[in-house]
């Protein structure tokens, strides 16, 4: 991660499928973290068979709006 502030964003009515495991990955800043960013009727499903998408968070401020999936490690 770097030093890059990253705040206020939205992601609204995302429908749509991972190849990867972790299908949100925040990785921010520990010196600058992600704010205010908000998910809101976001739907990532994984493709392989068997297998369940994850979240990851990292220093990052979050808000859950709606039915989010996968539900988020970081929300507040």
């Amino acid at each position: 991660t770097s030093a890059v502030k990253v705040s206020d964003v939205r992601y609204m009515g995302l429908r749509g499928t991972s190849a990867a495991d972790v299908s949100i990955n925040l990785a921010c800043s520990k010196s600058s973290p992600c704010t205010g960013v908000v998910f809101n009727d976001v739907n990532l499903a994984e493709t392989t068979t068997g297998t369940t998408a994850s979240s990851y968070c990292f220093s990052a401020q979050t808000t859950s709006q709606g039915a989010v999936q996968p539900a988020l490690s970081c929300s507040s």
